[in-house]
């Protein structure tokens, strides 16, 4: 992790180099607004993966400079939420439910963009990533005339990396059309549990991948 950290620092401070290099670099920022899909995939050494299928909505912000008509450099924040459902039943005690699923996931690091006159400009950015997804189930028990509701729940949540790369179209206007595509790769090494007023605490795991991918379109405040 602290490898990745540094590399991503470098190539932020040479594109900041290569941006400032210029008294006269041109700022071409945005605000975006995103919706669409999220599917996230937990997977563990030795156990089945678990998936969740999300509608997906957020915020992210390009901060690039032009380096010439063509070319740009800069920096990009997103924040992102998902929620949902698993895509896997469950079976508890006889009760086959179906956890609902929230995730939250943030992104910042270096930028770049290709413009293709006031056509389209294709931004990518790269960098250090969190990803957290959390799950929660209501379990009904009865016997006889006993009857008692559990509210479980699990979480996860991890630094990683992440890239996001999108087509802004007629990006010189006020405000454009965005589409795109979102990934998000982090390694926990635990996840927390909670069994409603009966236990709670966290099991450690091993050779985990927690990962995310998002297809989105929105709007984009060009500035």
């Amino acid at each position: 992790m602290k490898k990745m950290i540094k590399k991503l620092a470098a190539a932020a401070s040479l594109l900041f180099v290569a941006a400032t290099g210029s008294a006269f670099a041109e700022y071409a920022g945005d605000l975006q607004f995103r919706l669409g899909y999220t599917g996230n995939t937990l997977e563990v050494k030795n156990s089945d993966d678990q998936t969740t299928s999300e509608f997906g909505f957020g915020l992210s912000n390009y901060n690039l400079f032009k380096i010439n008509d063509v070319f740009s450099v800069g920096f990009m924040e997103d924040f992102s939420l998902g929620i949902g459902v698993s895509d896997d039943d469950k079976t508890i005690m006889g009760e086959k439910i179906q956890p609902i699923s929230f995730s939250v996931d943030f992104l910042i690091g270096p930028a770049v963009g290709i413009q293709l006159k006031n056509v389209v400009r294709f931004q990518l950015a790269f960098g250090l990533d969190y990803l957290y997804d959390y799950q929660w189930e209501s379990l009904e028990i009865s016997a006889g005339s006993y009857s008692s509701t559990y509210d479980i729940s699990s979480s996860v949540g991890a630094w990683g990396w992440g890239f996001d790369l999108q087509a802004n179209f007629l990006p010189e206007a006020g405000f454009s059309p965005i589409v795109g595509i979102r990934y998000s790769s982090v390694s926990p090494d635990e996840v927390e549990y909670d069994f409603g007023d009966s236990a709670s605490g966290t099991e450690k795991i091993e050779d985990a991948t927690l990962s995310s991918f998002k297809f989105y379109v929105g709007g984009s405040i060009n500035f």
